[in-house]
Order: C-alpha cells, then sequence, then structure tokens
C-alpha cells in the first residue's frame, strides 16, 4: 500500500509540474544605470530556483538565444514575481536581452528586446570666458533631447544648471551662461531617449579671471594683455632687461658668445616691433615675467590654450593679418585671439637670428631633457599651432636657444587638464625645419 502511495504522490507531482512563465521588461535608465528584467507570471507548479535575463550581441531573429547561446547572463536570485538587473556594464550599443526562469522542470524565456544605447563623444568645452562657455558633444541614436548640464561640484546631473543643445554641423552644441569669473565647472552632456535620461563622462573647465588692462615690468615696460580662455596673455613679446626682483639679465649679441651661454641671456633682432629674444637659461630663473605673472607650461598652451581657440586654424587666430611683421601670405591669420603674435623668428643655437616675418616661436617652461625644452610656434605659411622640443632632431630648441616669451597670469585655481586630449602635433612647415 505504501508504494502504491508513493507512486501516485510522484506521478501527480509530474503531471502538475511544467516550465514557468518568464516575459521581458523593457529596459528603463534609473540613476544613470541600465536596468534590464522582468516577471515570473507563474512558476510552472514548482519554485524557481534561478531567474535573470541573459544579453546578446549578434542575435539576427534566428539563432538560438538561450543560456547556452549567449555574451553573459545577469542572476536575479529565485521565487516567482517581476526583478530587474543592472546591465550598464555593456561593451556595445545594440544588444538584445531576453528574461529567462528555471525550475524543476527547465528554463522558460520570455520575449527578445532589442536594446539601441546613444553613443556620446567627449565633451569639448570652448569660447570660455568670464561668464559663458560653448560645450559640444557628438551623438549617436535616436534620441528626443540632447543638452548639456553643469555644477561647481563633480557629477552634475539635469537638476543643476542645464541647456537644450542645438544641432550644429554634425555636433550638438549650446552655450553654458551664468557663470562666475575663475571658477571650475564640471559638465555632462545628456540625452533623453526611449530608455529615459543617461549622461556623458565628466569634463571640467575654470571660467576666464577678470584680466586687468594692461601690466608692467620691473623696467617699467608696459604691456597690452588679452582674455583668451581661462587665461590672461600679455598680447606682446616681452622685452624686460631685468627679473622681477631686480636682477639684471646679461645681454649677449655675438654669436659665439651666446652660443656659449650658460645661465640667463637675452638679445634682439628689433626689440620695438618683436621684443627680445631670451635663452631657457633665463625662463628657468622662474622669474622673468612681471610678479603674478608666468611663463607658460606645455600644457598650459597645448591643452588650456589650445582647446579655448576650438582647436581648429589656432596658429591663425594668435597671430596679426597683413604683411607688416609676417611674410606673405600669412596662412589663416585672424587674430581673433587677440593674442597678436608678430613673426620675430629665433635665433638657433651657433646661428644669428633666423625667420624674421616667418615663425613666433615662444618658450614653454616644460623640459624634454638636459639640453631641450619645449616651445610653441607659428608659421606665415600655416594656420596650425607648432610645437618643439621632444627631440634631438629639434635642435633650434635647444635650451640655448633664443626665443620669444609670452607671460600668462597666475590663476587662483590649480589647473586640471586630465581629461582634455592634447591634439597631434602637425608637420612643422619647410622653413621651420631648415
Amino acid at each position: 500500500m505504501a508504494q502504491v502511495v508513493l507512486f501516485c504522490t510522484c506521478d501527480k507531482e509530474i503531471n502538475h509540474s511544467k516550465l514557468p512563465t518568464v516575459t521581458t521588461a523593457t529596459p528603463v535608465i534609473e540613476d544613470g544605470k541600465l536596468i534590464g528584467g522582468g516577471e515570473v507570471t507563474d512558476d510552472g507548479g514548482s519554485n524557481i530556483t534561478d531567474k535573470g535575463v541573459i544579453v546578446r550581441y549578434d542575435y539576427h531573429g534566428s539563432e538560438v538565444f538561450d543560456l547556452d547561446h549567449c555574451y553573459t547572463s545577469i542572476n536575479a536570485g529565485t521565487g516567482k514575481g517581476a526583478f530587474t538587473c543592472d546591465i550598464t556594464d555593456m561593451y556595445e550599443r545594440y544588444f538584445v536581452i531576453r528574461a529567462y526562469a528555471t525550475n524543476k522542470t527547465g528554463t522558460a524565456y520570455g520575449e527578445v528586446i532589442s536594446v539601441s544605447l546613444t553613443g556620446f563623444g567627449t565633451p569639448s568645452i570652448f569660447s570660455i570666458t568670464q561668464n559663458s562657455a560653448i560645450a559640444s558633444v557628438t551623438v549617436n541614436g535616436n534620441i528626443q533631447e540632447c543638452g548639456f548640464c553643469w555644477s561647481t561640484s563633480s557629477n552634475p546631473s539635469i537638476n543643476n544648471s542645464s541647456s537644450v543643445a542645438t544641432w550644429v554641423n554634425d555636433h550638438y552644441r549650446t552655450t553654458l551662461t551664468g557663470l562666475q569669473p575663475n571658477t571650475r565647472y564640471y559638465v555632462k552632456a545628456y540625452v533623453k531617449d526611449n530608455y529615459g535620461i543617461s549622461y556623458s563622462s565628466e569634463v571640467n573647465f575654470v571660467t576666464s579671471q577678470a584680466c586687468p588692462a594692461s601690466v608692467q615690468d620691473y623696467d617699467g615696460n608696459t604691456y597690452g594683455v588679452v582674455s583668451i580662455g581661462s587665461q590672461c596673455w600679455m598680447k606682446e613679446n616681452l622685452r624686460t632687461t631685468h627679473l622681477n626682483n631686480g636682477t639684471a639679465i646679461t645681454l649677449v649679441q655675438d654669436s659665439t658668445a651666446w652660443s656659449n651661454r650658460t645661465t640667463g641671456a637675452y638679445c634682439y633682432y628689433n626689440k620695438t616691433n618683436y621684443g627680445h629674444l631670451y635663452n631657457y637659461y633665463a625662463v628657468a630663473y622662474g622669474n622673468l615675467c612681471p610678479s603674478g605673472w608666468h611663463v607658460p607650461s606645455y600644457d598650459e598652451v597645448f591643452t588650456t590654450l589650445y582647446n579655448a581657440l576650438d582647436a581648429s586654424n589656432v596658429g591663425g587666430k594668435m597671430k596679426v593679418t597683413g604683411t607688416t611683421y609676417w611674410m606673405s601670405p600669412n596662412t589663416g591669420a585672424t587674430n581673433s585671439s587677440g593674442f597678436s603674435a608678430r613673426g620675430g623668428g629665433y635665433r638657433p643655437r651657433g646661428y644669428g637670428f633666423r625667420d624674421i616675418r616667418k615663425s613666433a616661436v615662444f618658450w614653454t617652461t616644460t623640459t624634454y631633457s638636459s639640453d631641450y625644452a619645449y616651445d610653441f610656434m607659428m608659421s606665415y605659411d600655416a594656420g596650425e599651432l607648432y610645437r618643439y622640443g621632444s627631440s634631438a632632431y629639434d635642435y633650434s630648441i635647444d635650451k640655448k636657444s633664443g626665443l620669444s616669451v609670452r607671460c600668462v597670469k597666475n590663476s587662483s585655481k590649480d589647473s586640471n587638464e586630465s581629461n582634455v586630449v592634447v591634439p597631434a602635433a602637425p608637420a612643422p612647415s619647410k622653413e621651420a625645419r631648415e
């Protein structure tokens, strides 16, 4: 009798146990995360021992798509009812998702749902002033709205200051307004699409200082000042004969004496039009510029300045127009930045003055080695902003060379350019290499 009862009980359980019923939920974005999931509406008569979602990138509708044929599975626990899974860390923008549930009879699957996520480029910030800046980003995907949000604290959202962007030349672009001078802002692009609101990576920038109209050096020379992005720049070449503590800098005009010099010195070809040329040893003193000003670093030129001028035709935007101080054709010259560079040339080690009206070459404080340092340069035949000094091939940037100096005002904000990509160096002009 016991055996008969046992047989009947098992037969009854087998007959009433079946695959569960599960549905797939459309993913949504919540708090910056992409959330998928589903619901087990029927456990099939036995306990749900596993449930979750599976993901696949290369699905075209005809292939098998189950736990054994997927890119990854994300477990959501056990039991009947609704469940969610964080699927934020998917590597691809396009994929399919499917809910699953397992009981003692086997695994059942919900509907296959296609997911098409918005793809962001890294936002760029340019045309920075004391109270505004322009933000731009590339976006791929079907979206309802794109914009930017910003804050003085990291990780901004649309709950902070925000502005809807417009489509301009393959980018979404908007102007950030109501900013405070000399203040660091954190910016993200956002989009609204079928899944909710998602955000790009974060970038940051510093608004312009309130620049003075002019500045004087120790000798009493007065220089006009221009605001470019977050920086205040002299718009004339330095022509001081003293450090800012009153120490005299030696004038060396003889080529042999200049070539052998290992301490600070200056020379000039036409100081009225082009200012003085200094060797790197004068720059290395650290107080060549007026008090409160300094010779820029490589990063201050090729991140802060470069990006403030929108990273295109930067050299042209920094050159005075016409052919009084530049040879024809003075390619790309607009001087829209107000930097007002003139073609003052330079003095290579062991040579006389070269490239007058052909190039303008300026020191940075950043060194490559004990003998070489980086510079930035404009040429009469190109609109690019060049840089040299990364190898012995760039003989003109030997520290014994004579280059112009432009000073930039000290800022109360530390520079942070970790998320700005330094542009690749374009090829130098023929004259610059010779």
